[in-house]
């Protein structure tokens, strides 16, 4: 697989061409720092193979939300320390740089004073305005501060600086966004003239490192409006990416542009059409450019990220929500295991529940409907911004919980191993299956995460077979509150996902999978 393929840039290689794009997670400490949760995380995706990871909107200046944030020399620990665990598995680390569109250094100060309506109304305001109304002076105290959090990610032993083309930066860059009238503001060249500058000085503050530019594409609508604002129109991004590439950009993340109300996330809901929307913009900006190109955004498959780096469309594929849903997405590949990579469902929701509790018959949901009932519609498991607690795919039980024990039952685990088997015992038997595939379930389908308050079980079929038969049964969260409860409601989930489980397989081959000639043939 090209996929698989080693691809250069800078003075970086990277092993394979498969990529972490950079996502909101919410697994930050409120200071910034790479705490456990987030450390795990983005430890257990190295692992699982990825060859390229970038840490999502990390921030050089102290800001109210909850990003990381690199700008002291006191923070470099928990950088270096991820980015060790990384090179280990010989994973290169990027951060992307980012500021906001609003005056981070005013609103902090309203926030220490306890002004909180000033802060509000400050921020309200920034959002529409920040990008017209900033003076050049705070344009180059802002480059400062980007500079100063390049050379600590450089000291941190991080390998990629990524710029993102969003935010003020592409409010700055837009046509839309951008109404100044001096020599940032007005023509092409006056609008794209702080990212160049922003591009030169990083280039001369960390020659060593290699910078990957997010480059923001606004998209049409069918009413002739647009999606998005702070970004770049197709025609003028491909010629943007040439300038980009003059001042010292080593690659290009293709990407949507910040949505239209300043506000939530740029990402497509992941329900909606079409499939990869970025791959087009990332072929037209790569006949522009001679380096690597990167594009994300609903490629789900091996097979359709194989399709994009070979037909030379994108040299590198960022794989979001693939990730989340199987971090050992690129290992797979590798072992010649890709039909049993699992595949992202595009629920919409799913992977934004982190507190699941099951307790009845009407919260208990498989694969048609994955994600509890009060979970807000339209919410996406990349965006932390949209009111999770944390990233949190309902397909990967790991996922946020990377740092607790995940146990496999094939191997048991004390009284919760004995429960769930009673339980699957009699579900099985309920069912019509015997002892024997009773086994054959446990040790091939079902996982658990145990923590001190909550068992998830992921039960999820992950065998050799065409496309189509890949199949996720379901799963579910127990609140630890009553053994009894949660017994309940164990039983009731796992005849649930059982019953599914032998409904499709009687589908397939006509019997219930109770002998090893069956079993091969799921």
């Amino acid at each position: 697989m090209k996929l698989l393929e080693p691809v250069s840039t800078g003075k970086t290689t990277f092993k394979n061409r498969i990529m972490f794009p950079p996502v909101a997670t919410g697994y930050e400490g409120r200071c910034g720092s790479i705490g456990e949760q987030s450390f795990h995380f983005y430890k257990r995706l190295a692992e699982g193979g990825a060859g390229y990871i970038v840490i999502g909107d990390v921030a050089p200046v102290a800001t109210f939300s909850q990003t990381p944030k690199l700008f002291r020399e006191d923070q470099i620990p928990s950088f270096k320390r991820l980015a060790d665990a990384c090179h280990v598995h010989d994973c290169r680390l990027g951060i992307q740089l980012f500021y906001p569109e609003y005056n981070a250094d005013a609103l902090n100060a309203l926030f220490a004073q306890g002004k909180m309506d000033e802060a509000r109304a400050k921020l309200n305001h920034d959002l529409q305005f920040f990008a017209d109304e900033i003076t050049e002076e705070h344009m180059e105290q802002i480059l400062g501060y980007m500079e100063n959090c390049a050379r600590l990610a450089f000291l941190a032993g991080v390998d990629c600086i990524g710029i993102h083309g969003g935010r003020l930066v592409g409010a700055l860059c837009s046509g839309i966004s951008n109404h100044r009238t001096d020599s940032y503001g007005g023509s092409f060249p006056n609008r794209v003239r702080f990212a160049l500058n922003l591009v030169r000085r990083l280039r001369e503050a960390v020659p060593d490192m290699t910078l990957d530019y997010k480059l923001p594409i606004i998209t049409d609508l069918p009413d002739g409006t647009f999606r998005e604002k702070n970004g770049l129109e197709l025609r003028e991004a491909t010629e943007f990416a040439a300038l980009l590439e003059e001042a010292g950009a080593d690659m290009l993340h293709i990407a949507q542009a910040d949505p239209a109300d300043g506000v939530t996330g740029a990402d497509l809901p992941a329900g909606a059409p079409p499939c990869g929307p970025a791959i087009s913009y990332a072929k037209s900006v790569r006949k522009n450019v001679s380096i690597p190109v990167s594009c994300a955004g609903r490629i789900i498959t091996p097979e359709a990220a194989e399709a994009i780096v070979a037909s030379g469309k994108a040299d590198i594929v960022g794989l979001g929500r693939s990730l989340l849903a199987d971090p050992d997405f690129a290992r797979k590949c590798v072992e010649g295991r890709s039909r049993c990579v699992r595949t992202c469902i595009m629920c919409s929701g799913g992977c934004t529940c982190s507190e699941n509790t099951v307790g009845n018959e009407s919260s208990i949901h498989g694969s048609d409907h994955p994600c509890r009932e009060d979970s807000a519609p339209g919410k996406s498991c990349t965006d932390h911004s949209r009111g999770r607690a944390f990233l949190s795919c309902v397909l990967n039980a790991e996922n946020g919980y990377e740092n607790s024990e995940y146990i496999f039952l094939s191997h048991g685990e004390r009284v919760t191993a004995r429960l769930l088997n009673t339980i699957l015992r009699r579900c099985c038997r309920n069912a019509g299956i015997s002892e024997k595939g009773m086994h054959k379930i446990r040790k091939t389908y079902i996982s658990t995460l145990i923590d001190s308050e909550d068992i998830n079980i992921n039960f999820i079929r992950e065998q050799v077979g065409h496309t189509d038969e890949r199949t996720t049964y379901g799963n579910y969260c127990f609140n630890r509150k009553s053994a009894v409860q949660t017994a309940q409601a164990m039983e009731k989930a796992l005849a649930h996902t059982v019953s599914k489980f032998v409904l499709n397989c009687s589908q397939k081959t006509g019997q219930i999978p109770d002998n090893k000639k069956t079993w091969e043939t799921l």
